[in-house]
Formats: structure tokens, C-alpha cells, sequence
């Protein structure tokens, strides 16, 4: 048993040394017999040196190809990522130097691919992959174009003049592209922060949690690690967001042109209660505020304060009661309700017209019953995140317990055990 256990490490062994030689040695490899065929096939120019730098540029493209599939899959650190891109690389900078020579075999001059190369290289790929890629270009270059015993000025001109073009535009796309492109995802990154942010304000405003919502509870799919999580999470937040919105939009709209008003809105406030924001606004009038209003302020400010509705008619002209507007309004009839969670007043919904059409009781109590359904979307959403939260628990949960179920060894089980716990209280 011990003789069929040491053969089966050794085995092993091998296997793994194999694996490893066919990804980081085989490239290199493959370039050197590149380079040897190049300058066969370009010095003799015979059939056979041809035939096997097509069969070599085969070869090279399925390497290349079995390499980007293999690092689709993977979420590499930094220092293998370099290790995947030389890999990829490379073999790349071999086959454009083979295209050339075939190229040139048949009588066409496509030198410009390796400067088209070089930028591309320099520009979309990091600097740790991208030099050593060009300099295996102007190697396999100077091995074409002779070797070390090609001493003639104009095979030493047409280097130094390879040389040249390479660094610069290897250097142009260093310099002025990636930096370009640097800075574009440094401010798409930025955006996409704000955004984060200002969805989070919102969603702590509303008094919801950060978790999917119905677009990703109907999923049964799960993630495929923490990030992928996290992404779903705030792209569940968002849709409850938007849900709340268009709900409550399409509401004030109904009211709106039902009750021939000139304005329906509903005011929110926020985290501190010292602001309230806009919600959602009906209105036919281009002078709504964007910006906070003072919880305080103006009428809104008397009904979030006593809690109870408010009607006035006629409205005193260029009164400024009316905080939600930048400009002073023809108001003639305006009614606010406040819009209650048990017994904390979390907004108001405010209508108003331009004609002195007194809001009765009936119409109060109909602005009441808009302004309480809007509160049952809101608290309805929040409940659903809830159970959904739930279930994303008991979805790690899950997880671990079969990470645990999966474990054979001693340290695979306190791996298992660590993970479980980490993705559990993250």
C-alpha cells in the first residue's frame, strides 16, 4: 500500500509539473521555435520553412484562444493577472511576427501590424505584460531580418528604424491613451460612487434594507462570490427604488387630472427630519423646487408639525407659504395632508389649483387615502426586502453547510469553517 501510495504522489506530482510547464514554459518555448522557423523560412525561403511557420501561427492561435477561455473564469489578484496577460501575449507577438514573414513571402508589406500591435498592447494590457511582449517582438524582428550575422547597413537601419517606431508607439499609448482611459474609468468610477450613494440616502430615507429585491428573488440561481452579491444587492435596491417611484407617480398623475388640480406632490423627509425632499410631483408648473426645504418652512412645515390636514381658499397672492415652488405661483385653493406611519408623520402630500375651487371633505379624505396608499407602497417594498433578506441568508447558510458536507480533511473542514463564517457576517 505504501509502494501504491508514493507512486500515486509521484504520479501526482508530475502531473502538476506538466500542468505548470505547458502555462508558463511552453509560451516561451514556442516562441523560440517562432523565432527559428522565421528565419528559416525568410533566409532559405523554402516551401517547408513556410508550411511550418502556418502550422506554428495554428498552433499559436489555438494557444492564445484555449488561454483567453481559461481566463474568463478566473478573478485573478494582480501579480497572476500579469502571469495570464504574458501568457496570452506572448504568443500573440509570435504569431503577428509570423503574419508579417508569410506576408512578405507573398510579396505584401504589413510591417504596420506591429505598431498596431504595440499600441494596442501598451494601451489595453498592463505595463508588466505589455514590455516583454514588444520585446519579443524585436527579437523575433531582429531574428528575421538576420540574425547576428546580418552586418549590412541597410538590415541595421531597418532595425534601428523597428526599434524607433515600436517605442514610440509604445510610448504614445502609455503616454496619451491609457491615460485617457485611466481617467475616464476614474471618473465613470466616480459617478458610479454618487450614484451608490445617493441610492443609499434615498433607500435609508424610505427606512429599506440593502438587499435584492423581487427582480432578484426570482431568481434561483445563486452568486458566484461576494461581489456578484453585493452587485445584485444594489441592483435590487435600485428596482425598489424605482418601483416606489413609478407607483406613486402614476397615483399623483390619477389625482391630478381627476381632481383638475394644478399641482399633487408628495414631500419626504429625510434621515435627520430637519429636511424634507420631492418624491415624486404631478404638476403642469416648470417653478417645482429641486433642492431640500426646511422641515419647518411654510405650510408643508405646519402640517408635518401638528400632523393633521390643512385647506386653504382663496390663497393670499405671492404668498410664500408655498415652499415647493421657486417662484411664486397663482394659487387659489391648495390642501395639505400628512402622510403617517403609526403616529411619526413622514411627509405630506400637497395639491393645489389655480381657481378658487375650495378642496371639500370628501376630496380631503380621498388626498388622505392617496397619501396612506403611498405609505403602504413604501412599508409593502420594505416588508419584501425584509423576506428577501431572509432568503439570501438562508441561501448562505445553505452554502456552508454544504462547503462543511464537501470537506474531507481536517484542514479542509477549518477552511470550510472560516469561509462559512466570513460570507455568513459579511
Amino acid at each position: 500500500m505504501r509502494k501504491v501510495a508514493a507512486r500515486a504522489r509521484w504520479v501526482e506530482r508530475l502531473i502538476r509539473t506538466g500542468e505548470w510547464a505547458s502555462r508558463h514554459v511552453l509560451p516561451f518555448l514556442v516562441v523560440g521555435v517562432a523565432a527559428g522557423l522565421v528565419h528559416r523560412s525568410v533566409i532559405e525561403t523554402d516551401r517547408w520553412g513556410l508550411v511550418a511557420s502556418g502550422l506554428l501561427g495554428a498552433v499559436l492561435v489555438g494557444a492564445i484562444v484555449r488561454e483567453v477561455l481559461a481566463s474568463r473564469g478566473e478573478k485573478p489578484g494582480r501579480g497572476s493577472r500579469a502571469v495570464t496577460e504574458l501568457r496570452i501575449l506572448v504568443p500573440a507577438a509570435a504569431l503577428m511576427q509570423i503574419t508579417v514573414v508569410l506576408a512578405r513571402s507573398a510579396s505584401l508589406e504589413l510591417g504596420a501590424l506591429l505598431y498596431l500591435f504595440a499600441l494596442v498592447t501598451v494601451t489595453f494590457f498592463s505595463r508588466t505584460s505589455s514590455v516583454p511582449a514588444l520585446v519579443v517582438v524585436l527579437l523575433l524582428e531582429w531574428v528575421q531580418t538576420g540574425g547576428p550575422g546580418a552586418a549590412g547597413g541597410a538590415e541595421l537601419s531597418r532595425r534601428l528604424a523597428t526599434t524607433l517606431f515600436l517605442t514610440f508607439f509604445g510610448a504614445f499609448g502609455l503616454a496619451f491613451l491609457r491615460t485617457e482611459i485611466v481617467r475616464i474609468r476614474a471618473k465613470g468610477k466616480e459617478r458610479l460612487e454618487e450614484s451608490i450613494r445617493s441610492m443609499s440616502e434615498r433607500a435609508r430615507e424610505y427606512r429599506l434594507t440593502s438587499a435584492p429585491s423581487s427582480g432578484i428573488a426570482e431568481s434561483d440561481e445563486e452568486p458566484r462570490d461576494e461581489a456578484e452579491e453585493r452587485q445584485m444587492e444594489v441592483l435590487g435596491v435600485r428596482s425598489s427604488l424605482n418601483e416606489i417611484h413609478s407607483t406613486i407617480y402614476t397615483l399623483l398623475e390619477v389625482v391630478r387630472r381627476t381632481m383638475g388640480l394644478h399641482t399633487c406632490i408628495l414631500l419626504w423627509k429625510d434621515g435627520s427630519g430637519e429636511y424634507m425632499k420631492i418624491i415624486e410631483a404631478a404638476t403642469g408648473s416648470s417653478s417645482v423646487v429641486d433642492m431640500p426645504i426646511p422641515a419647518g418652512h411654510g405650510l408643508t412645515g405646519v402640517v408635518a408639525g401638528r400632523g393633521k390636514p390643512v385647506r386653504i381658499c382663496p390663497v393670499a397672492e405671492g404668498s410664500s407659504n408655498v415652499p415647493y415652488y421657486s417662484d411664486p405661483e397663482p394659487l387659489r385653493s391648495i390642501c395639505i395632508v400628512p402622510v403617517v406611519e403609526g403616529s411619526v408623520v413622514r411627509g405630506v402630500l400637497c395639491a393645489d389649483r389655480l381657481t378658487e375651487d375650495a378642496f371639500d371633505d370628501s376630496q380631503v379624505r380621498i388626498l388622505e387615502r392617496i397619501a396612506d396608499q403611498s405609505m403602504r407602497i413604501i412599508t409593502n417594498e420594505r416588508v419584501f426586502l425584509q423576506l428577501v433578506k431572509s432568503k439570501t441568508e438562508q441561501m448562505r447558510l445553505y452554502r456552508a453547510s454544504t462547503r462543511l458536507r464537501d470537506a474531507s480533511g481536517c484542514d479542509e473542514v477549518l477552511e470550510a469553517a472560516f469561509e462559512s463564517m466570513r460570507s455568513i457576517v459579511s
